[in-house]
């Protein structure tokens, strides 16, 4: 059996997690999200589990490899959505090339100024787990400079931009076919 994996990755306040809650809904697949996880962690530490707070982006990919490792072993497909760095990005590469698995990225983005409109407007919402991503246009845009460098697997760049222009219909016929090819 193939394992497929469903990556959504991009940048803050794009609609990621959005997009894969709706994958996974509608495809009866499942969904691991990182900002999920890290939370999960932080409500089992405590707000005095400080290491939550510095390192829960890193703890929680840890988590996420094993979820991915676990599902690639028995050919479970799966959503793994985040705002994944790099070196995340090669280490689910090594798990793939390893199981023998199957890729289809997602890369959501668009205007950098719309988008940290958007995370200012959540921002109050979120949960403690969670840094800032920014005070400032500027500091905003500088944090999501490395994201999307390299996908794993076939690459969909989504600008979110404007909610009403992207194509959910068509993204979610790409997965299916995904899917079943």
């Amino acid at each position: 059996m193939e394992g497929k994996l469903v990556l959504v990755s991009g940048h803050c306040a794009a609609g990621k997690s959005a997009f894969a809650d709706r994958l996974s809904a509608e495809l009866g697949i499942l969904c691991f999200r990182k900002d999920r996880v890290k939370e999960t962690l932080g409500e089992g530490l405590g707000p005095t589990g400080g290491a939550v707070y510095e390192k829960g982006s890193a703890a929680a990919f840890v988590l996420l490899e094993y979820i991915l490792e676990e599902c690639l072993k028995a050919g479970t497909p799966c959503i793994l959505e985040g705002n994944f760095r790099p070196a995340e990005l090669e280490r689910v590469e090594v798990f793939l090339e390893r199981y023998g698995g199957r890729c289809l990225s997602f890369f959501f983005t668009g205007d950098m100024a719309v988008l940290y409109r958007r995370y200012r407007d959540r921002e109050k919402e979120r949960h403690w787990v969670h840094k800032s991503a920014g005070d400032s246009p500027e500091d905003f845009a500088a944090g999501q400079a490395r994201l999307g460098e390299k996908l794993p697997g076939e690459a969909l760049l989504v600008d979110t931009t404007d909610f009403s222009r992207v194509d959910h219909s068509g993204l979610l016929t790409t997965v299916r076919a995904f899917l079943v090819g």
